[in-house]
């Protein structure tokens, strides 16, 4: 398994590509991932200009998964996680728990990761690689327009005080 940062001029076609891995994705998984989502692999592909954003990708042998830090300021960063469909979770952990050590060795002190709670698998993911629920939820969008069942969306952090304190 290798990892790198993506440039958004010289990867552009990784980063399209992680883009279309969720086009066919179940109604219940598209109906929350376009409430953040680009509408576009177009803005998608802008996004990754930002100089606040950082992309690693991960590979085992080819692209498999991508993970996102957005700095927000102040230390902390808004992490999204993208993974090819039939990736092992088990891949997804490593790569996210080397990528989760390398940010607070830098200096990061908080990463906020935003998971539909439906998406039990992802939540799972992020508890293997460190992140844990701090209670805060929000309501936002609709799994189906029909019965309008709202999505509740649970936030799980990881901090560098936590990170540290696996370290000793």
């Amino acid at each position: 398994m290798n990892f790198r940062r993506l440039s958004p001029v010289d990867d552009e076609v990784l980063l399209h590509e992680a883009y279309l891995w969720d086009a066919d994705a179940p109604a219940w998984y598209s109906a929350g991932d376009a409430l953040f989502r680009p509408d576009s692999v177009e803005q998608y592909l802008a996004m990754a200009h930002d100089t606040n954003q950082v992309d690693i990708a991960v590979f085992n042998p080819d692209l498999c998964g991508l993970i996102t830090f957005d700095h927000k300021g102040g230390g902390a960063f808004e992490i999204r996680l993208s993974a090819k469909r039939g990736t092992p979770l088990e891949t997804l952990a490593y790569a996210g728990q080397q990528a989760r050590h390398q940010i607070f060795t830098i200096g990061a002190k908080i990463g906020v990761v935003w998971i539909a709670e439906r998406n039990r698998h992802v939540i799972k993911l992020c508890e293997a690689i460190g992140f844990v629920r701090d209670g805060l939820t929000m309501y936002r969008g609709v799994y189906n327009r029909k019965v309008r069942r709202p999505i509740n969306w649970v936030r799980m952090i990881t901090t560098r005080e936590q990170w540290m304190g696996e370290q000793v």
